[in-house]
């Protein structure tokens, strides 16, 4: 029996093809499943930074309770308090920014976010704080961002901030 090796070669490279073209399929779709837990993950971390952030800010009504009424009279306690939960919100939302400029998070979800900048910019002492302070230790381009949505936040914001704090009027 003789071998053509001519024959051999050329079969060798078609099952070598074949090989690479699965590969390559397993691959994609290995990478869109790292790529999908890598955005659920994301996601998650959002969801849980959220949470953390309304417990806080729950535990600090009386001093959102002053923000809103008398900014004046709030002490340095309080307003490092609340600049620092501020800056924590800012933060936070600074890592959604670049997550959904790489893709690791859906439109709607930093749509939220985007909110929940727009209201944070609508509280004088927070612009005033964000002004002074806050955009110093934030990307050029997160503190661009942030400054066109507070430009953009205007009275709809307002009211609608109007209404959340409505039932703690007295």
């Amino acid at each position: 029996m003789t071998i053509d090796w001519q024959t051999a070669a050329a079969i060798a490279e078609v099952v070598g093809g074949i090989a690479v073209v699965i590969s390559l399929i397993y691959l994609a779709y290995q990478v869109r499943q790292n790529t999908r837990a890598i955005r659920g993950a994301t996601l998650d971390s959002v969801t849980s930074h959220m949470k953390s952030e309304l417990r806080w800010s729950g535990e600090m009504a009386p001093i959102w309770k002053k923000v809103f009424r008398e900014p004046d009279t709030l002490t340095f306690e309080e307003a490092w308090e609340l600049g620092e939960w501020t800056n924590a919100s800012l933060t936070a939302r600074q890592n959604e920014f670049h997550q959904f400029r790489h893709g690791l998070l859906d439109e709607d979800v930093w749509e939220a976010s985007e909110n929940i900048i727009r209201l944070l910019m609508c509280i004088d002492w927070i612009r005033n704080w964000w002004n002074e302070h806050g955009r110093h230790d934030k990307s050029a381009e997160f503190a661009a961002l942030v400054d066109r949505l507070a430009e953009a936040g205007g009275r709809d914001s307002m009211k609608e901030l109007d209404a959340v704090f409505a039932y703690s009027k007295e």
